[in-house]
């Protein structure tokens, strides 16, 4: 099974849980509602004997009786409340939790959903490793920026495992992580508590033009019969990345890394690039086997080619689907109401038909009148056809009142975004195309193009990025 498709399932197989409501609190001794061992139960331990679940947090951001917050605080804190103290007693299990005067299956509950709101849950297991999404994205960041002695000495690795780690980089996600030699349960442990806290050396972050550059590889390999694994770790090596170097850098923009060496760009500039394609790529699939099974099933692959994958999705119908709705009428759960803004009243269809879809790698919008510049965000993981369509523009730089600016949809339909020559000097924000129009029945799934046209010469800018929401139905 791949790396990707472990991770999609460890987010979307979640453990069930039977957490039964208790009016008293403080007496019921029973440690059953919350097994032992599951993510859920990791997770709430860890909380709870961490520096986020103070007095006040559980008491109010957590929604607890103040008597049971008081409880646990003491408990785990110990009669100082600091951490770290040797009058600390931290909890162990979820029966000693239980165990605490005023906590029951009720405040159990509670503090669950509370931690599952904010991220807490590890529904990510590698080596025998629970770990949060965001922690394997730290440990991902990490494992790809951080030097030898920071993995050394501070995150307390193997020697082995840390020059290992600096060696086979970039890392794609944290199964590459973990396939590096001396990188088992006990360094992953280690960069699960110590990669959160580690920051960036200032300037390493991702350029758009690079990731773009790196997924448009990506898709080359995988046309190609590549799986998305062998992709990523052909499209993150040095001998692919040279052409796009060369490439960004011999365009008008540039980037930060243009004018220095290979060397410098590969070790800085690819590493947060290359997590940052590793969550793109995360919920995508080129068959139902890459989404783990029933209910996800790989969805809205687009007919023009334009890309190789579709979308892990579950396109189930929920209830209350097919129901009227309108501004002051809201769906019920799962649903978004479609059609407002073709209508005045809607109807209501899965929250999964709906997406909003970025293109961030910036366009040069030329000074000189006549020239047009386009740019292509992919749509795909929706229904068939398109309800409703909301555009973003972000045009710096280039005065408004010389450019028009069209959407273009994947069967070639247009629509008026943006007409300087009577719209002013700014343009507005969530903008319906207009005339001639994008009709209803178009594939919703696809390359939607943005073409910002300049009708009059003028001070070159930047189309520094767009986007495109789109509610989607059933044709």
């Amino acid at each position: 099974m791949s790396a990707r498709l472990l991770a999609v399932s460890a987010l979307s197989a979640l453990p069930t849980l039977a957490l039964v409501a208790c009016l008293d609190d403080g007496l019921d001794t029973s440690a059953g509602e919350v097994r032992e061992g599951t993510a859920e139960a990791v997770g709430l331990l860890r909380f709870l004997n961490g520096p986020l679940a103070d007095l006040e947090t559980l008491d109010v951001a957590a929604g607890l009786d103040a008597r049971a917050a008081r409880n646990i605080v003491a408990h785990v804190r110990g009669a100082d409340g600091d951490l770290g103290t040797p009058d600390d007693d931290l909890l162990d299990s979820v029966a000693e939790l239980d165990a605490i005067p005023q906590v029951g299956p009720a405040t159990i509950a509670k503090l669950v959903a509370y931690v599952d709101s904010i991220g807490g849950v590890p529904r990510i297991e590698v080596e025998g490793v629970r770990m949060t999404e965001a922690e394997a994205r730290a440990i991902v960041a990490a494992a790809n920026g951080a030097t030898l002695v920071e993995l050394d000495d501070a995150a307390a690795l193997d020697a082995r495992a840390a020059r290992g780690l600096v060696d086979t980089r970039p890392h794609a996600d944290v199964y590459a992580v973990a396939r590096v030699a001396y990188v088992g349960t006990a360094a992953l442990e280690k960069l699960r508590v110590w990669a959160p806290g580690w920051s960036p050396p200032e300037g390493a972050t991702c350029v758009p033009a690079l990731r773009a550059g790196m997924r448009a590889c990506v898709e080359v390999q995988v046309a190609d019969g590549a799986t998305t694994d062998e992709a990523v770790a052909t499209c993150t090596d040095g001998e692919a990345l040279g052409p796009v170097f060369d490439a960004i850098c011999a365009g008008p923009l540039g980037a930060p890394f243009c004018g220095g060496s290979f060397e410098a760009f590969f070790t800085t500039y690819v590493p947060p690039c290359a997590v940052d394609l590793a969550y793109e790529l995360m919920p995508l699939c080129t068959s139902d086997a890459d989404c783990g099974g029933a209910p996800l099933r790989c969805w809205g692959r687009p007919g023009d080619e334009s890309t190789a994958f579709g979308v892990c999705k579950d396109i189930r119908s929920v209830p209350g689907e097919g129901n009227p709705c309108s501004v002051t009428r809201a769906c019920g759960p799962n649903l978004v109401c479609a059609g407002l803004t073709v209508w005045d009243a809607g109807i209501c269809v899965g929250t999964w038909m709906a997406d909003a879809f970025v293109m961030d790698v910036p366009q040069l919008v030329p000074a000189g009148a006549g020239l047009t510049s386009s740019s292509t965000a992919i749509v795909h993981g929706l229904a068939t056809v398109p309800i409703d369509i909301l555009v973003d523009v972000d045009v710096r730089g280039a005065d408004p009142r010389r450019l028009r600016i069209t959407l273009v949809s994947p069967a070639g339909d247009r629509g008026l975004i943006w007409d300087g020559a009577s719209g002013g000097s700014v343009i507005p924000s969530r903008i319906r195309p207009g005339a001639p129009g994008i009709p209803s029945d178009d594939a919703v799934n696809g390359a939607w193009k943005l073409e910002v046209t300049t009708i009059g010469a003028g001070t070159a800018g930047t189309l520094h990025g767009w986007s495109v929401y789109i509610v989607s139905q059933w044709d």
